[in-house]
């Protein structure tokens, strides 16, 4: 598990990570958790990839839904997809007291 954002307070996106098996190699099944405190109203996260290490395009987004964001934590895979590159982004942030993000990564294969 590699952890992407933690505690975030604001919209931001991560340090870039490779995830590729290999050199030449890049996972195709990517598994995302985002856990929040602060009951926000609204989250946004979006899972960015590259083939070259520099730009960065959308490969996933996903809204939190009410049930989601009430049971502080959401799972969602990406597949189907094959990056040696990632970085997360929270695109919308909402509501609450003090929300606090963290996105966790882990690689399939």
């Amino acid at each position: 598990m590699i952890i992407l954002i933690k505690d975030a307070t604001a919209i931001g996106e991560s340090e870039k990570y490779t995830v590729g098996w290999g050199k030449e190699e890049a996972n195709a099944t990517h598994s995302f958790q985002v856990s929040t405190n602060g009951s926000p109203t609204e989250l946004t996260i979006e899972i960015d990839g590259t083939i070259n290490g520099e730009d960065f395009t959308c490969i996933a987004k996903h809204v939190l839904t009410q049930s989601e964001l009430l049971n502080n934590t959401a799972i969602f895979h990406v597949v189907n997809k094959p990056v040696p590159v990632i970085k997360a982004k929270i695109t919308a942030l909402s509501g609450g007291l003090s929300p606090e993000i963290s996105v966790y990564y882990y690689k399939g294969k």
